[in-house]
């Protein structure tokens, strides 16, 4: 008789998920996604096509070649992308695949996606191995990089429960692996996230809590001005750009809707010379012991020329100071052209890498970053 009662049991438990699944369904927004070709900055993978400044070599030619560029095999890439939104379940599925050759030969793929169920409307538990920017703290958006760093996100993967009441978001996160041995590695993190409407946005992260290697970044923002971003934060072992015990990252970016201009700019610095290694504090510092400091910053630029045309201009900038020779300068302008009959859009343009060396500096490396996007499937539920 138990056992009778525990197969009715499940069947039941069975058939109520099977008809929450349906009721979903029928009631769900569904869009697949398609980005194509070779671009680092939209697919997983490279530029379509780059050429780099060769090495010299003394033993094969008395001709110095590190003034020549060599050219790479052209690279082509696919990601498919399914989103899925209904009431109680939302998730999203990512395919890519990234080839350095034409031919697609022996190409490298990778699957990413996520599941989210919202039994109450305060309440949310999810798992996936990719969160993307879903946990992303308002105030760690960054304008120019139109993207939010880890340091930023209350959750990147595993299992996830938020619960949002009133503008606060409240996220506990397990990102670790079930055969963890180490406390170091079990990978908690927990976040929050307040959004005062019209007002300010404040957040903080507390990654990875149980490891001496933790990272806490604290974060707010302006929300009070329409169109303008404005965000500032201090993160402690900051690991996005490089390594830093202490580091500050601010933003800012305006739009100005009916010129069609966007333009933005972000900064990310090292506070001290300090990093953080295996738990332990190290020193950056030059040939001469003297201290040097890490920083970073991008500034963007849009234009709408046409409804169906866009051009956009990119830059940016690494150095250490207090160092020689360490400059890297990564410019990028492209154009963006909306096809017709909802073909999706099409974006191309050159990136210039420019580094300070102490021997043949300047240009180093450009490339020609080339994609599709477009949505061929887009389904909106009758609600």
């Amino acid at each position: 008789m138990q056992a009778e009662k525990g197969v009715k049991m499940k069947k039941s438990l069975v058939g109520g998920v099977a008809l929450l699944l349906a009721a979903s369904i029928a009631n769900a927004d569904v869009t697949l996604s398609s980005t194509f070709g070779g671009d680092e900055d939209n697919i997983w993978g490279s530029d379509f096509m780059s050429w780099s400044r060769k090495k010299d070599d003394p033993a094969t030619t008395d001709k110095d070649e590190s003034d020549d560029f060599e050219s790479s095999t052209a690279a082509v890439s696919e990601r498919l992308q399914l989103d899925y939104s209904s009431e109680k379940i939302d998730g999203r599925v990512r395919l890519e695949f990234n080839a350095d050759q034409l031919s697609g030969k022996d190409a490298p793929v990778r699957f990413r996606g996520f599941a989210r169920f919202t039994p109450v409307e305060q309440i949310q538990f999810v798992a996936g191995n990719d969160f993307f920017t879903k946990y992303g703290v308002s105030a760690a958006y960054l304008a120019a990089a139109d993207d939010t760093y880890s340091s930023g996100k209350m959750a990147e993967s595993g299992l996830t429960f938020n619960t949002k009441i009133s503008g606060l978001k409240f996220v506990a996160n397990w990102a670790g692996d079930s055969k963890v041995d180490n406390i170091d590695k079990l990978g908690l993190n927990f976040g929050a996230d307040w959004v005062i409407p019209d007002a300010v946005k404040l957040g903080a992260t507390f990654k990875n809590v149980t490891s001496d290697d933790r990272t806490i970044g604290v974060f707010a923002g302006l929300g009070s001005v329409e169109n303008l971003v404005l965000n500032a934060g201090y993160i402690y072992n900051d690991n996005d750009k490089f390594a830093a015990k202490h580091a500050l990252q601010a933003s800012a970016g305006y739009t100005f809707k009916d010129a069609g201009i966007k333009v933005s700019a972000d900064v990310i610095s090292a506070l001290t010379n300090e990093y953080i290694s295996n738990g332990e504090t190290e020193e950056y510092k030059n040939s001469d012991g003297d201290k040097i400091y890490p920083f970073y910053t991008r500034a963007a630029a849009s234009f709408a020329v046409t409804e169906n045309v866009s051009v956009k201009g990119d830059v940016q900038l690494s150095t250490i100071f207090g160092q020689d020779n360490s400059t890297k300068t990564v410019v990028y302008p492209s154009v963006s052209y909306k096809l017709p009959k909802k073909m999706g859009s099409v974006q191309a343009g050159v990136r210039f890498t420019f580094q300070d060396l102490k021997d043949n500096g300047g240009l180093q490396k450009f490339s020609i970053p080339l994609c599709w996007k477009w949505t061929p499937v887009s389904v909106k539920s009758e609600k």
